[in-house]
């Protein structure tokens, strides 16, 4: 069960050495049609425990998703993706308990996180992914997000 002291996880990041060990996503902004390789310079990178959290989103946004897939995402996939954070946020913002804002696995790890803390973490999280998305989206039209 996490504690207050792992909203470290939640944390979005841009510089490659701040990443400890792979296990994370990558949101890459590129418009290559070939798959990519991973650890990329001007990447956005969240942990896969916070992903988890958040992947419902995309799952609804573009169901052909794939949580373990590379999956590249057009400019109006990304609108999709934009409009299912901006639907989650709002959901965030009035939660009372952690089974209204978590898949059901992910209900257990986050207990220990009082939902007073844990909810603006996961706010901030969704809003830096729900930008990045839109940046990317206007320019290069295209972002690649790379799963575990």
């Amino acid at each position: 069960m996490l504690t207050v002291d792992d909203l470290k996880y939640l944390e979005l990041i841009t510089d490659k050495s701040r990443l400890v060990g792979t296990n994370y996503f990558e949101f890459y902004p590129s418009d290559c049609l070939e798959l990519p390789t991973c650890w990329n310079e001007g990447s956005l990178y969240i942990s896969d425990m916070s992903f988890s959290a958040i992947a419902p989103a995309f799952e609804r946004a573009v169901p052909t998703f794939g949580y373990n897939d590379f999956n590249r995402f057009s400019a109006d996939e990304l609108r999709n993706v934009e409009r299912e954070l901006s639907a989650f946020i709002a959901t965030l913002e009035s939660a009372t308990s952690h089974d209204q804002i978590l898949p059901g696995y992910q209900i257990e790890r986050w207990s220990g996180v009082p939902i007073e803390s844990l909810v603006p973490a996961l706010v901030h999280a969704v809003s830096g992914i729900s930008a990045f998305c839109r940046k990317s989206r206007e320019q290069p039209g295209v972002l690649w997000v790379l799963g575990m």
